[in-house]
């Protein structure tokens, strides 16, 4: 899959998550893939994960990655910060284990499949 349909998905990810809730954003996003044909090996989807770092925020990158494979689950979890208190991280999930293993930062609250 190239990469400006990576940054495309993340773009629709971004103004989903605006408008309705992660879930509802998703079920969107995933729409947005089917009709353009964004289908990927997890090793296309690790790349575009790595493309799409600065993009966006965590969630947006999780959306657009997974909505690319179609048994992933995305992942968000909460964690202690120093500076914050809590910080929240999402990340993509696929057969139970972290797309890229620097991704899981604290404890899953919530999966999106």
């Amino acid at each position: 899959m190239t990469r400006a349909r990576f940054h495309v998905l993340e773009l629709v990810a971004r103004v989903a998550l605006r408008v309705s809730p992660p879930r509802r954003a998703k079920a969107t996003v995933d729409r947005a893939a089917r009709w353009i044909g964004a289908s990927c090996a997890p090793s296309d989807a690790r790349r575009g994960a790595t493309w799409l770092d600065r993009s966006g925020t965590c969630l947006s990158r999780a959306l657009a990655v997974a909505a690319c494979l179609p048994d992933s689950v995305v992942v968000i979890g909460v964690g202690p910060d120093r500076a914050r208190g809590v910080a929240a991280h999402a990340w993509v999930e696929l057969d139970g284990a972290p797309l890229r293993e620097s991704d899981p930062d604290g404890e899953a609250i919530a999966r999106l499949r």
